[in-house]
């Protein structure tokens, strides 16, 4: 009998419910937050870190006995509130706790509007989401705004919450309460209006309160801007809160833009869905995001509209393509796969009857073998052969998840705002799609708001259909206001240095690191763990992956769909015996009908066909090493032994020693040491220029520290090299701190501040000059040493200190206890040895980032229960031990899993092995030792 996933057993509720009496004033005009149990502070920094907790893990976490009583405490505290039955799980629906915000759910125009909707009404939280048609969380949002206004009365019963909703005729203009979180006088500025009481002829003053009247201090009441937020992404929050404007935030690689357009979604009011690009980055986003956003891909949502026209679930239909063509021409089998194909391409390029020159791009893409121009004929046929099979038996394909909304006219004008991740890699169906649900292709009432974020320098999805003109189209199509985002904080200064050959938007961030750039020869090239290896075309890769492996390196080339076409490949091309000798032949005959009449028209200057045979030769490339190393050694082999060999090299592993992927493939990624094999195959001769510089771009910015330029012989012998490009002469000021990709991971994603430990943490030293002693007049000695450490050097920078200062601030720090602090410090105390000149010159910056991560240690907020592996993890000015579940132990490495993440320390140092440096997450020596004990 198969297993399935335990069902969810309701919270148990308080011993002594408290009976409906909701208080005439709410518990505090502030809504002070009392001093927690432990069990409850507990549950909130879980609640705060995940953006939701199940009943299930609220149990396992506190214990079945306490479970009921931390509900009631955080619901007493307006810290959290239960949503029934809202969490889907494989058995059925299970409820889950949500945490309460300061923002309305809704806004305040449908907070306006439920003052009237619910005028006079009382009784608890759920019957005011059923009459709102909201979930409780949003409601609670909405409810808990009219009681700060004035409007209502009520807070925490049991469990729950209750309320009495005033009658709109007994609210007085003179109602003034205190703004809850921020302090501030929050009034009601109304609009006075005569109305009738109870049917009776006398006239009384009521409230009419109207939008963006609420004010706290001066200004609306909404969520404070991050302080590390740089000048560029104010600007852009600014003109999200202040305008209804349609925006284009222009992003560049690295500097921020999920963290800046999540960030846009808690100050604005409206309910909306923030479309990421695949659903790993969804899993990502909606814990970070507010509950009236919901992070979805444009597929996901597509299927939700189909489902809704469907009296049974949709079941998608990945063969539809080839069941529309066999349909369409039956006696034509080897034009099924290439028809479906050109089906699908026509979809997303919204070709509804293609023109010959149309036709012709569409039978290079598709690898279409027949005449091009029988295309003009079949797609409008296989579109309503399409249509039919939808409306007959309710089939559909992945690209009729968008591509029937569109043309059938489901969910037009359904959004009121959409925030666009990626949007320079939309393909025209997926710009017509957004445009369809927020009313904004034709004429609308009330069309929605679009902020798309993107940056064409990253446009590398051309040859896939995106639309290489998608973001200028959208901007002039909606009117978009601009905004840049172009400082990189991912990118060291060297690395910026050569992205701005292909780029001059990007900027470095002013106290970026130097970084590393070298030149070296493919041929004599090394790779160690955690090695990256790019390359713009497979071949060179797989043929690496195999010398990896023949060197005892386990290795990873990402890439499902190179899998597929390969396993395709092997099983078409080869016979299940064949001889070495044969190899060439049989992948020749393999690729001969579709590269034939490519080669004839690439003969003529046809860019496209160019393009088409490249990529059709790299397949055959890979497929011959592929079946070559599987028959050399007995000059025999089989297909089954090439497809083990194929899953052994294209798998998604992490932790592989080396990962290899194509530069589109790496796209989003980033790591500390990346090689780029063989650059100078880029730009591809017979690829668009445009989209060419895109990917040399791409692949210089996924490096977070070291990039290596790795050449083949004839290009490492003539010395053709890579050339940087010129740094900007004026930096951009007032830029954030890195964040690195754990800590943007690990960030709190709650807008409810911890209402415990509010510690004063000291700020870091500005590294200014004023900080430090004057300098004598007449310019004192001043010793500039050489600090061999390439990460984070102290010597050597523009800042003279007094050498006695340095020795006294180093010394503090080699009593620390953390390994990196302790030896960073000792390090530099030797290098001190034999100095006699008063001051000097030290990069000051880094000295107080690690002076900070000391503070910041001494103070670490404990974890009170639970087990598992102890790791400090640095949240904002404070940090917090997070008990992570130990995934593996060996020799010198430390595997755990933080939530989502897998990080690997050093079993040694308890320092990460991939990117340790002050303020990043680490174990303490002393808890090493007790793991090592046990």
């Amino acid at each position: 009998m198969p297993k399935t996933a335990p069902r969810a057993r309701p919270i148990p509720s308080t011993p002594n419910p408290i009976p409906f009496t909701p208080p005439l004033t709410p518990p505090d005009a502030r809504f002070a937050v009392p001093t927690l149990s432990a069990d409850a502070q507990l549950a909130y920094d879980r609640l705060s870190q995940d953006g939701r907790l199940s009943q299930v893990a609220l149990t396992r976490l506190v214990g079945e006995a306490r479970a009921g009583e931390v509900l009631v405490e955080l619901t007493a505290a307006w810290l959290a509130v239960e949503v029934p039955g809202g969490l889907e799980t494989r058995t059925g629906r299970a409820g889950y706790i949500a945490p309460v915000t300061w923002v309305p759910a809704a806004g305040l125009l449908e907070v306006e509007a439920a003052a009237r909707q619910l005028s006079g009404r009382s009784g608890l939280l759920g019957m005011f989401a059923r009459a709102l048609d909201m979930d409780a969380a949003g409601a609670l949002g909405v409810m808990r705004a009219l009681v700060v206004l004035g409007l209502a009365q009520g807070g925490p019963v049991g469990a729950t919450f209750a309320f009495r909703v005033h009658a709109q005729d007994q609210v007085r203009t003179e109602e003034i309460q205190a703004c809850p979180p921020d302090g501030g006088q929050l009034r009601l500025e109304a609009s006075v209006v005569e109305a009738s009481v109870n049917g009776e002829d006398d006239r009384r003053s009521v409230v009419i309160p109207t939008p963006h009247t609420v004010k706290a201090g001066g200004e609306r009441m909404t969520r404070s801007i991050p302080a590390q937020f740089t000048v560029e992404q104010r600007q852009f929050m600014a003109a999200v809160t202040t305008s209804r404007r349609h925006l284009f935030l222009r992003a560049t690689a690295g500097a921020g833009k999920t963290t800046t357009l999540t960030e846009a979604a808690w100050h604005l009011e409206e309910r909306g869905v923030y479309f990421a690009y695949n659903r790993h980055a969804v899993s990502d986003l909606q814990p970070r995001l507010p509950a009236r956003v919901r992070a979805l891909t444009l597929h996901a949502h597509g299927f939700r509209l189909l489902q809704q026209q469907l009296g049974s679930p949709l079941q998608i239909l990945d063969e539809k393509g080839r069941l529309v063509a066999s349909t369409v021409i039956p006696d034509h089998t080897q034009l099924h796969a290439p028809a479906a194909r050109a089906w699908t391409i026509a979809r997303e390029e919204g070709l509804h009857v293609p023109t010959p020159e149309q036709a012709k791009w569409l039978a290079d893409r598709a690898q279409w073998p027949a005449e091009p121009d029988e295309l003009v004929d079949l797609i409008p046929v296989f579109h309503q052969v399409g249509a039919d099979l939808w409306s007959d038996a309710g089939a559909a394909d992945f690209t009729d998840l968008l591509w029937l909304p569109v043309t059938l006219g489901y969910g037009v004008g359904s959004l009121s705002l959409a925030l666009v991740d990626e949007a320079q890699d939309l393909t025209p169906l997926r710009q017509r799609y957004v445009l369809h649900l927020l009313g904004l292709r034709g004429a609308s009432a009330s069309p929605g708001r679009l902020i798309f974020v993107g940056d064409s320098d990253q446009s590398i999805y051309t040859w896939a259909g995106a639309d290489p003109m998608a973001l200028s189209r959208l901007k002039e199509r909606v009117d978009a206001l601009e905004l840049p985002l172009s400082v990189s904080f991912r990118c060291p200064r060297e690395v910026v240095r050569y992205a701005r050959a292909h780029s001059s938007f990007i900027r470095p961030a002013p106290r970026a690191e130097p970084g590393i750039v070298e030149h070296v020869s493919a041929e004599t090239t090394t790779y160690a763990r955690g090695d990256v290896v790019l390359c713009r075309t497979n071949a060179p890769l797989i043929r690496l992956a195999l010398e990896l492996m023949s060197r005892k390196l386990s290795v990873a080339v990402t890439g499902r769909d190179l899998a597929q076409r390969l396993r395709d490949g092997v099983t078409e091309a080869f016979p299940p015996d064949f001889e070495n000798d044969a190899v060439t032949d049989l992948v020749r005959a393999y690729l001969e009908p579709v590269a034939a009449p490519l080669k004839a028209r690439a003969s003529t200057g046809d860019q496209g066909a160019r393009r088409a045979l490249t990529e059709l030769l790299d397949v055959g490339r890979c497929l011959r090493y592929l079946a070559w190393v599987v028959s050399r050694r007995t000059g025999a082999g089989t297909q089954a032994d090439a497809l083990t060999l194929l899953g052994q090299l294209c798998r998604e592993d992490a932790e592989a020693d080396v990962l290899l992927a194509s530069v589109h493939r790496a796209k989003g990624k980033e790591w500390p040491r990346v090689t780029i094999l063989y650059p100078e195959l880029m730009p591809l001769s017979q690829g668009d220029e445009a989209e060419e510089r895109a990917v040399q771009f791409v692949a210089v910015t996924r490096a977070q520290r070291v990039l290596r330029f790795a050449y083949g012989k004839e290009a490492w012998a003539a010395q053709q090299l890579v050339m940087p490009g010129v740094l900007p002469a004026v930096e951009v000021e007032e830029v954030g701190p890195e964040m690195p990709v754990w800590a943007e991971v690990l960030e709190g994603v709650a807008p409810v501040p911890s209402p415990v430990l509010a510690l004063s943490v000291p700020p870091p030293s500005s590294g200014c000059r004023s900080m430090l002693p004057a300098l004598p007049e007449g310019g004192p000695p001043v010793a500039t040493l050489t600090d061999p450490r390439g990460a984070w050097p102290l010597f050597g920078g523009g800042t003279p200190m007094p050498l006695g200062l340095v020795r006294e601030r180093l010394t503090a720090l080699a009593e620390e206890d953390r390994t990196l602090l302790r030896t960073w410090a000792a390090d530099g105390l030797t290098l001190l040895q034999g100095v006699e000149a008063p001051y000097v010159a030290v990069h000051e910056a880094h000295l107080a980032l690690f002076e900070q991560a000391a503070r910041q240690a001494r103070l670490a907020i404990p974890a009170l229960f639970g087990t598992g592996v102890p790791v400090c993890v640095f949240e904002g000015p404070l940090l917090r031990v997070r008990l992570a579940r130990k995934v593996r132990l060996s020799g010198r490495v430390l595997r755990v899993a933080l939530g989502d993440l897998e990080l690997r320390f050093d079993r040694v140092s308890g320092e990460l092995l991939d990117g340790a440096e002050p303020l990043a997450p680490f174990i303490r020596p002393a808890e090493l030792g007790r793991l090592q004990a046990s």
